[in-house]
């Protein structure tokens, strides 16, 4: 302590700089932590005590309040005697509408729906309950807890004689109207309208001003004459006119309470921890209507991604600029969002945004689905059977001599089914981008007439460079087909539906592999046909071309355009097509023009590579399977004919594998977990072929390793689509990740050499690496879009929307709303 002086001064003269820092420096220290400190959120909360203290209807704030709304703007109301004590009500419109409860927020509570009560009291009863102070009323100082509400809005009812009502909760009456649903769903009629409803903010979303004002320095600035005065200036400039003139006389007139339950609400929880009130809402079938003003900065726009996860059943309505006074400034607006959820026949209403919505029924889009499902989905499924036919028949054509008949030596077979995949990756985005710009009716027939003639004139091959160059034109002839048909049922097909619809076209891979072997078999039995050179072989590719030639005129005629022009739909079922998929991402995901940061966007995103890798990991074991089993199969015994017809049951069982798995899939709504499952069976039968050498359990590993295999590329392609938007992005990912995934044959192509036959332990054990990469690569890909939606939900990636609309419209899959399919 030596050298430290601490002696007290005598006198002003004495006092020295190191005096008055030793006074100041705690005092700085300390009085901002109790000025500003805010709790932390605990709940049920105490309402502020001057809120139940607030004068009835004949003292001077009624009277003032006279002054600004008309006297008879309130037909009814009054105080009802409630075991808690006289509670005031207000009530007007025809006794013989539809009744309605408007639950109000804390921002001046009845008053403030003076503009868009007049548009709904046209069409409903209404009873307006202020749960703040609950209508300036006599009842004593309660805590906040929406149990308590929901009763006291029960009884009220049952005062009045409602037996029951739609519910409609503004701001902090939000979490007050979900809970009453749960808790009162005989009084409910159905439906449930929320305006901006608070209960989930964290500390991130309420800014530094109602932090400040509710602290206790800020409380008795506020309410000084000085700032009321600034109150008028801000909201002038705010452009909010005569209704804005009204809301802060309102609010001057009743200033303190007011920022005292603001206070309440930030420091000591109402506005947070409510997620159970709309998380229980969400778990029944009460419809919902969510209506939000993108510029709310109270109650943050943001949060309609927590309450839309809670709620998944839930529309939104997104009001454009509007604010969290959305009553005040945009009540024709959300008085006829309000009408049009709430009136009769309307009850399965898809919603967007404000203005553009278009209503249809549940039964109506059910009957449109079946009736795209009866056209598109055969044609595309025959389409993509005659495809993979025709890419697999080399399979059946080698083990009818074409080695021998072609003179090809060593390695060069397997060359030519490398080369054929090579092109096949490279001519799949430029394909998908070509479709999108012509249309899937134009591009699709095309590509199959194009396969079809490439096949057709396979028959005539005579040696190795021939043999080569076919396969490089039906390599960029087929690139195209997969993520072509792929996009073109998302245009058609929501998320959750795409997974069985490509389930099934996919199928006919593995059913192709069935039809295949024994169109194959009867056809190497059949006379050479004429005007061939030497080898039945050559009758495989000339009749399967020529049937998938005559497949794409059908194409050309039968195949629909884009959803909104389709002349196979009527006018109605074209609007309810385009508008139900636009619905389904609340507008996120818009039709638009090719932008190359759109296809940019679909190499960035970390869903499609690890879509990519386990589609390539998968794809190895597929086409290997798909290539080699007659050899396979030949290998373990069999002559050539009944390796051709052996190869068939293993192929009809993964097909039905294949369906199972998908609709597995499509009902849970969950992609990893199913592809997890299914590749434990393939590891099951590659395991066998390694470890055995017996005829039978070999034949029944390839039924396993078929079941464990074939579904998985569905998965990953629906999953691929699913996360990604708009349209542009979609159909680039749909191409990337098969494009990718199309490396995997390459490697199957020189996994069983002819070094390593019979039993092909080599190639066997490559498809067991495979399948754990994938196994792998799932695992991350669950992880990761666990994570990502987590983040989502919590805001923290909210800074996106800091864009101007033209950005925020094509923000897609990246906008924090989209919810990333796991």
């Amino acid at each position: 302590m030596a050298g430290l002086d601490l002696t007290l001064p005598t006198s002003l003269s004495q006092v020295s700089k190191t005096h008055v820092a030793a006074v100041l420096i705690p005092l700085l220290t300390v009085i901002p932590y109790f000025l500003f400190k805010l709790p932390s959120p605990t709940r049920p909360t105490k309402i502020h005590p001057g809120l139940a203290e607030l004068p009835g209807p004949d003292d001077e704030l009624r009277k003032r309040l006279k002054a600004i709304y008309p006297e008879n703007f309130y037909e009814g109301g009054g105080y009802a005697d409630l075991p808690f004590g006289k509670l005031r009500y207000y009530i007007l419109g025809n006794e013989l509408s539809p009744k309605l409860v408007l639950i109000c927020g804390i921002s001046i509570p009845s008053p403030i729906w003076k503009d868009v009560i007049p548009i709904l009291a046209e069409r409903f009863r209404i009873l307006v309950f202020d749960h703040y102070g609950r209508g300036y009323s006599e009842a004593p100082e309660t805590e906040y807890n929406t149990t308590f509400y929901t009763l006291e809005v029960a009884l009220l009812m049952h005062h009045l004689g409602w037996e029951k009502a739609h519910i409609v909760g503004m701001s902090m009456g939000g979490p007050i109207a979900c809970a009453f649903a749960v808790n009162f769903p005989k009084l409910v009629d159905g439906k449930v309208g929320l305006l901006a409803p608070a209960g989930l903010m964290q500390d991130v979303h309420i800014s530094a001003v109602p932090k400040f004002v509710s602290s206790r320095i800020g409380f008795y600035i506020a309410t000084s004459s000085i700032f009321k005065a600034s109150g008028r200036r801000i909201y002038t400039q705010r452009g909010d006119g005569p209704a804005g003139e009204e809301l802060i006389k309102l609010q001057q007139l009743v200033l303190p309470h007011h920022i005292a339950a603001v206070a309440s609400s930030i420091r000591d929880g109402p506005l947070r921890e409510l997620d159970y009130a709309f998380a229980k809402l969400g778990k029944t079938d009460t419809k919902v209507l969510v209506v939000w003003g993108t510029a709310d900065s109270v109650v943050p726009y943001s949060l309609a991604t927590q309450v839309l996860t809670h709620i998944p059943r839930a529309k939104l309505v997104t009001v454009a600029g509007a604010g969290h006074d959305l009553l005040i400034t945009h009540a024709e607006e959300v008085g006829a969002a309000l009408i049009d959820f709430l009136s009769p026949g309307t009850s399965d209403v898809e919603i967007a945004t404000f203005g553009t919505s278009v209503q249809f029924s549940k039964e109506e889009e059910s009957a449109l689905v079946r009736k795209l499902d009866w056209r598109i989905m055969p044609l595309v499924t025959i389409l993509y059977l005659s495809n993979f036919i025709d890419r697999t028949n080399v399979g059946n054509a080698k083990v009818g001599g074409l080695e021998k008949d072609l003179g090809l030596v060593k390695y060069q077979y397997n060359i030519g089914l490398s080369i054929f995949f090579i092109f096949y990756a490279l001519s799949e985005v430029p394909s998908n981008l070509v479709l999108k710009h012509v249309g899937a009716n134009v591009w699709i027939p095309t590509i199959v007439m194009f396969f079809g003639f490439v096949t057709f004139i396979t028959a005539w091959v005579k040696d190795f460079s021939s043999f080569m160059a076919i396969r490089v034109f039906l390599g960029i002839a087929e690139g195209g087909m997969m993520p072509g048909i792929a996009y073109f049922l998302s245009t058609y097909y929501k998320r959750h539906e795409l997974v069985l619809r490509i389930g099934i076209f996919v199928s006919a891979s593995s059913m192709s592999g069935a039809f295949g072997g024994l169109l194959a078999s009867g056809l190497l039995k059949i006379r050479q046909l004429d005007h061939l050179p030497h080898g039945r072989w050559r009758n495989i590719f000339l009749v399967e071309g020529a049937i998938t030639m005559l497949l794409s005129i059908v194409a050309f005629f039968f195949l629909p355009g884009k959803p909104e022009n389709t002349k196979f739909l009527n006018e109605r079922e074209r609007v309810i097509a385009t508008e139900r998929l636009r619905v389904e991402t609340a507008g996120l995901s818009k039709t638009e023009k090719t932008d190359f940061k759109l296809v940019l966007r679909a190499f960035t995103s970390v869903n499609n590579w690890l879509c990519a890798l386990g589609f390539l990991f998968c794809n190895i074991p597929t086409q290997g399977i798909s290539l080699f089993m007659p050899t396979l199969l030949k290998g373990m015994g069999y002559g050539t004919i009944e390796s051709q017809l052996r190869s068939v049951p293993p192929y009809v069982v993964a097909c039905s594998w294949s369906i199972f798995v998908a609709y597995g899939s499509y009902r849970t709504q969950r992609r990893g977990i199913w592809v997890l499952s299914s590749s434990l069976f393939g590891i099951a039968g590659a395991s066998i072929l390694v470890g055995t050498g017996n005829k039978r359990a070999d034949y029944a590993g390839l039924f396993l390793l078929a079941m464990g295999v074939f579904p998985l590329g569905p998965l990953f392609l629906s999953w691929a689509n699913n996360n990604a938007a708009p349209h542009t992005t979609r159909a680039v990912s749909s191409a990337m990740v098969v494009s990718i995934g199309t490396m995997g044959p390459i490697v199957s192509s020189w996994a069983y050499l002819p070094t390593d036959g019979p039993r092909y332990i080599t190639g066997n054990s490559i498809l067991i690496g495979a399948i754990a990469g994938l196994f792998i690569s799932t695992v991350a890909l669950i992880l990761y879009n666990t994570w990502e939606n987590k983040a989502r939900a919590a805001g923290r990636r909210d800074w996106r929307l800091d864009a101007d609309d033209e950005t925020v419209a094509k923000l897609g899959h990246l906008h924090p709303r989209f919810r990333l399919t796991i």
